[in-house]
């Protein structure tokens, strides 16, 4: 199994044989997004967002609960709204999902796990979202970001707020239904 070089290049050996493992482990090609795939990722202090696509979900989720010793309580269902851009036309899909967020000593991970029926509308819409954000916003990105990460100048919270504010298609996921399983 193996990524994408640019994806590679900003993992850590121990982060890119850790995921080699989940992947192999729950038998899942791990699917990257978020800002490893952009310049604003920071080596070492973003979090990696990942996503897996399976056509068993449940099982899906305790073969990664197993494997990071996450338990039941650190997973939960989401149900969210996405936006994406097919032929300049504007299309929104509703995604459903289980997600765990996770962070040891070698790697934090944010993980979404999907049913096979979003495949399709799951790369539409990653493709369409990475699309979107131009060199200028990528910048201001990498500035925010460092305010927070290198001089700790602002929260998360304000980070997130600052995110919002400079591009909402960053964060255009309208939360329709999440609670813990």
């Amino acid at each position: 199994m193996s990524f994408d070089k640019n994806i590679c290049s900003k993992l850590t050996q121990e982060q890119y044989d850790y995921l080699v493992a989940l992947e192999q482990f729950t038998n899942s090609k791990i699917h990257f997004c978020g800002s490893i795939k952009r310049d604003d990722y920071f080596i070492g202090k973003s979090d990696i967002d990942v996503y897996l696509i399976t056509p068993n979900v449940h099982d899906t989720l305790f073969k990664i609960r197993e494997f990071i010793n996450c338990p039941n309580h650190k997973a939960y269902y989401a149900k969210w709204l996405g936006q994406f851009t097919i032929d300049n036309l504007p299309q929104e899909y509703t995604f459903e999902g289980l997600c765990i967020k996770f962070k040891n000593r070698i790697i934090k991970l944010d993980i979404n796990i999907y049913d096979e029926k979003y495949r399709q509308n799951l790369k539409l819409y990653h493709d369409s979202k990475h699309k979107t954000l131009s060199p200028f916003l990528v910048c201001c990105l990498i500035m925010l970001k460092s305010l927070y990460y290198n001089i700790n100048l602002i929260s998360h919270f304000q980070m997130e707020k600052v995110k919002c504010f400079l591009n909402p298609y960053l964060v255009e996921e309208t939360d329709l239904e999440s609670s813990r399983i």
